[in-house]
Formats: C-alpha cells, sequence, structure tokens
C-alpha cells in the first residue's frame, strides 16, 4: 500500500471515518475537525490518544458512517484502555431518545453491553462481553452479510448475534459517551475507524501500527 510522507498509510477507500487523535480531532477521511469537551491528549497505544475523566466526550456530528440502509456491512474498531472501579460509557451514535440506536456501554455488573434499538425496542440485537481493564484492548463491531453482527476483543470472538434491525441514520456519534445518560468513559481511545465493509469475519490478529 501506498504510504503518506510521515511512513503512515494512506486512508484505503473503505474507511468512512477515521480518528488518529494524535494531538486533534481531524477526521483522516473528510479532513473535518470535530469537538470534545473535558478530554486530553495523553501518550496512546500508538503515537497520542484521547483521555476521559468520566465527564468527557467527543461529538462527531451529522454522519452516515453506522448506516445499514446505505452500509450493508460495516466495521467500527478502535483501541480502547478502560480503567478499574467505574462504570463507562464507551459510544452511542443515534437520536438522544434512544428511538433509533448504536451503543456500547458497561452494565453495573462489569459486562459490556452491545446493542442497537429502533422504534424504542431492542429485540434480538444485543448481545454481551467482557474485557481487560487498565491494558489496551482492540474491539472491534463488524456487520456482515447484512445480518450477522461479531464482536472481536484483542481478535478474538467475544460475542455476536443474528438481526436485521437498522438502527443507523444521518445523527450525531459520541464517543466516550452514553447517548445523554451521563454515562460517560473513563479510559482512553485511541485509532477509531469506521468502515464500510466487514474487515474481519473470523478471528485476527489486531493491527500493530496506526491506520
Amino acid at each position: 500500500m501506498i504510504r503518506s510522507m510521515m511512513g503512515r498509510k494512506k486512508v484505503d477507500k473503505n474507511t468512512l471515518l477515521l480518528l488518529h487523535f494524535d494531538g486533534s480531532l481531524k477526521d483522516e477521511v473528510s479532513g473535518k475537525p470535530y469537538v470534545g469537551s473535558n478530554m486530553s491528549y495523553v501518550v496512546g497505544k500508538f503515537k497520542n490518544c484521547i483521555s476521559f475523566s468520566g465527564n468527557g466526550y467527543v461529538k462527531v456530528s451529522g454522519t452516515n458512517a453506522i448506516n445499514e440502509s446505505l452500509y450493508p456491512d460495516y466495521t467500527v474498531d478502535f483501541w480502547i484502555k478502560l480503567k478499574s472501579g467505574v462504570r463507562n460509557g464507551i459510544m452511542s451514535k443515534g437520536d438522544g431518545g434512544g428511538s433509533y440506536s448504536f451503543d456500547i456501554m458497561e452494565e453495573p455488573d462489569g459486562r459490556i453491553f452491545f446493542g442497537l434499538q429502533y422504534g424504542g425496542t431492542r429485540g434480538d440485537a444485543i448481545c454481551y462481553f467482557t474485557m481487560p481493564r487498565d491494558q489496551w484492548v482492540h474491539l472491534a463491531i463488524v456487520r456482515s452479510q447484512s445480518r450477522y453482527w461479531k464482536v472481536y476483543v484483542n481478535g478474538v470472538y467475544a460475542s455476536g448475534f443474528t438481526s436485521m434491525m437498522v438502527s443507523g441514520y444521518y445523527s450525531s456519534l459520541m464517543i466516550g459517551k452514553y447517548r445523554d445518560y451521563g454515562l460517560s468513559l473513563n479510559g482512553m481511545i485511541d485509532e477509531f475507524r469506521i468502515s464500510n465493509i466487514a474487515r474481519w469475519t473470523s478471528n485476527f490478529t489486531p493491527p500493530a501500527r496506526p491506520y
């Protein structure tokens, strides 16, 4: 693959959104800078990353990334480091009232919840998994063949479900926060990417360099 002058891979044609968090909130695909609140830049998995302390977020306003109507297959993947001893909101996309949404958050028992919602109903579009704390973890959520959803933790299948539910529309994406319910991330996120293909459909080795 062709590389940039700085040695980083050029963004491939299947990437819809890419945030390196190397000192800015610029999307490498559109060039658009997004906004964040109560966050900071610290040493990350590869270079820098964003760090949250339970009351911050990055808002990607008005995006069609994560839209099953446009992209029957897609992948959301990033590196995350959760702090121990606290409950975390990780990300969500959709309307604030929850009529339709794509959500990742932590339950009180420590399990991580991933689910979709349409018309205020989740139906069969939910699953749970676990992740280590206080270490970098690669998390990937993959939709393939318009109905199969798989969650990979460090490249290993962790959970999933089969559903025809469509949750994505043109709406804002919140990174580091679970909708408007006051549940935010205590931890760090690096190399956040959304793609319009199923990048993995079986166990894989997580990327060893920035995208």
